[in-house]
């Protein structure tokens, strides 16, 4: 008599992050939002979506055949110029739900978004992981700088970096006040996947910093090609998963405080 044979199977879910600086009208959002709501219900599409007059800012999952079709369904519709979709993988959906929130900025700061997204050539300063591993070994060279908060840069950063220690990304630009930092020297920038950098790169070259060369996708897209090599530690991520470890797992080290929602160390059951 044959046993019974009980097959396991796991569904690995994808998640993928991106952002998109453009212009949208209010009907367009209107109509994206729509769109996305639909689609994400139909898909199993879970995440969060901000959406602005300025662009786009989202983290979404899904089963992997879903969220691909999904994403290029929104890139080929609403994006003329088509974001970096960074991708990782988790054991299941780092979401509860699909939710969109309306704001004014992507990403709040506290300088006009006007002046350092539509006026400012961004996209000049943009480096590739590897250049930007390459002036990282310069080390005296160049000046190293953090944007993220401080309960980002505690997980994880790279080597030799400044760490701004600030609360949140509305405090960036009184640190660049305070801070005695050289200006007639290269500063490379970097956050989680770019787009606080959008915005940092704007204010500094608005501060008198000649040279500002910002990471290319962020650490994410870093440590996708060069784990353990530059950047120590783990990389916070906004959503479950608490961090990323370098081969882009969701931590085993860390969780967030009930009582505070910040990363603290994960406790080992016995």
């Amino acid at each position: 008599m044959r046993p019974n044979l009980v097959c396991y199977c796991v569904v690995k879910i994808l998640v993928a992050a991106f952002y998109s600086i453009q212009p949208f009208k209010v009907k367009e959002l209107a109509e994206l939002k729509e769109f996305l709501k639909f689609r994400s219900g139909e898909l199993g599409i879970m995440g969060m979506t901000i959406l602005s007059p300025e662009g786009v800012n989202s983290t979404m999952s899904g089963e992997e055949q879903s969220l691909k079709s999904f994403l290029g369904e929104i890139d080929e519709k609403y994006f003329p110029k088509t974001p970096q979709f960074k991708l990782s993988w988790s054991q299941k959906h780092p979401f509860k739900r699909f939710s969109l929130k309306f704001r004014a900025e992507i990403v709040t700061a506290d300088f006009a978004p006007s002046r350092n997204l539509i006026s400012q050539d961004i996209e000049t300063g943009l480096i590739s992981p590897s250049k930007f591993r390459e002036l990282l070994k310069k080390q005296g060279g160049v000046t190293v700088l953090d944007t993220r908060n401080d309960y980002e840069v505690m997980l994880g950063k790279f080597e030799g970096a400044i760490d701004p220690q600030i609360q949140n990304f509305k405090q960036f630009s009184n640190f660049l006040e305070k801070a005695d930092l050289p200006k007639d020297k290269p500063t490379l920038i970097y956050c989680t996947g770019g787009i606080r950098c959008e915005k940092a790169v704007g204010e500094l070259k608005a501060k008198g910093f000649r040279e500002v060369y910002q990471l290319d996708g962020g650490i994410l897209n870093y440590i996708e090609q060069f784990p353990n090599d530059g950047f120590e530690g783990e990389c916070f991520v906004f959503d479950k998963r608490v961090a990323l470890d370098q081969e882009l797992r969701p931590t085993e080290n860390y969780q967030l405080s009930f009582e505070t929602g910040f990363p603290i160390p994960k406790i080992l059951k016995e």
